[in-house]
């Protein structure tokens, strides 16, 4: 199992206890650009660009990102895998 698959496991598993290091490491790894706002980042990707998809998630004042932020970016991730999937 590839090292993004593992990140991806364990943020489905428990997105609460998702660190904003292993968040932004999930992101990148998955294609993801990184623009900082003024509030957190922005994750836009090239194929979720035409869909108007870019999860925001706000810099927390702790270690963990809050679960629905998470959750955001996981489906941000399955919409790819799709995507993916649908070009092979």
């Amino acid at each position: 199992m590839e090292r993004r698959e593992k990140l991806l496991q364990k943020a489905q598993e428990s997105p609460g206890s998702v660190r904003w290091n292993e968040l932004l490491t999930l992101m990148r790894t998955w294609g993801f650009n990184e623009r900082k706002t003024k509030e957190g980042v922005c994750f836009p990707h090239p194929l979720l660009a035409q869909r108007c998809v870019m999860p925001m998630v706000p810099k927390p004042h702790s270690d963990k990102v809050k679960e629905p932020y998470v959750r955001k970016c996981i489906d941000a991730i399955e919409m790819i895998k799709e995507l993916q999937e649908g070009e092979r």
